[in-house]
């Protein structure tokens, strides 16, 4: 016996993406199916360029870290290691801040955020 509709959405899946439907059938703003383009794994150099820019912003991490630690050794006195760690912690996300402000239009600038 098949349930009736109501006038609740009801969920239905075609293959990998859901589709919302009303009782009378009509899309209630669910996502279109994704392309097969969407489905491929990503390309060894876009998996590069993520690693790379995630270990050179740990690396900048750790170091800010340490030297925010370690702010009173006499190595770093008066040379205000606190407000620099803050400083260059806060710089890694200027990129990716700006490039979801402007509406994330173009691809993201990995040369641009590997540089700053």
């Amino acid at each position: 016996m098949r349930p009736e509709l109501t006038a609740t959405t009801v969920q239905r899946s075609i293959g990998d993406d859901a589709w919302v439907t009303g009782a009378d059938g009509a899309n209630q703003g669910a996502s279109a199916p994704r392309s097969a383009s969407e489905n491929r794994p990503p390309e060894p150099e876009d998996v590069a360029w993520t690693a790379t820019i995630t270990a050179v912003k740990a690396v900048i991490v750790a170091l800010a870290v340490d030297a925010f630690v370690n702010s009173h050794k006499p190595r770093f006195r008066g040379k205000a290691m606190k407000v620099r760690a803050v400083g260059y912690a806060g710089a890694l996300l200027v990129v990716p801040l700006a490039w979801r402000i402007r509406g994330r239009k173009q691809p993201y600038p990995r040369e641009l955020d590997l540089l700053v």
